[in-house]
């Protein structure tokens, strides 16, 4: 199984991951929140309460693109997240984001987007990083 999470790393400029890209400053920056929530404690010196990290698993056929969503529960809000996969040979990552699955920015949930290049179903996991709302 290989995980998806990402830990901040500023002294590089890119790393390798799924499909042949490079993860980027940028998107270092923009997983701040993931650290943030892994060791409790927030932006500006706040300590950031009710943290728990949810997951969805959803097998993927052969051949096929599927998007798998993670809500946070009720009252709290995603601070990052990240995924796994059962095979990395057959699992293509496209996107790992805050969003409904549908393109719009999210503060309550978490989306992989896959495709399944082998013939058997697969299984992918969405995990999300979450926390009281305030």
């Amino acid at each position: 199984m290989v995980a998806g999470l990402v830990i901040l790393q500023p002294d590089i400029d890119s790393i390798p991951y799924f499909g042949g890209s490079h993860m980027t400053r940028t998107h270092f920056r923009r997983l701040a929140g993931v650290a943030a929530a892994i060791g409790l404690i927030g932006l500006g010196g706040c300590a950031l309460t009710g943290h728990q990290i949810v997951q969805n698993r959803e097998l993927i056929p052969g051949g096929a693109t599927k998007t798998v969503l993670v809500s946070c529960p009720a009252g709290k809000k995603v601070l990052g997240g990240g995924f796994s996969t059962e095979t990395p040979d057959d699992i293509r990552l496209y996107s790992a984001d805050p969003s409904d699955g549908q393109g719009n920015l999210s503060d309550v949930k978490w989306s992989v987007m896959v495709k399944n290049v082998g013939t058997q179903p697969r299984q992918t996991t969405a995990i999300a990083i979450c926390a009281d709302a305030r």
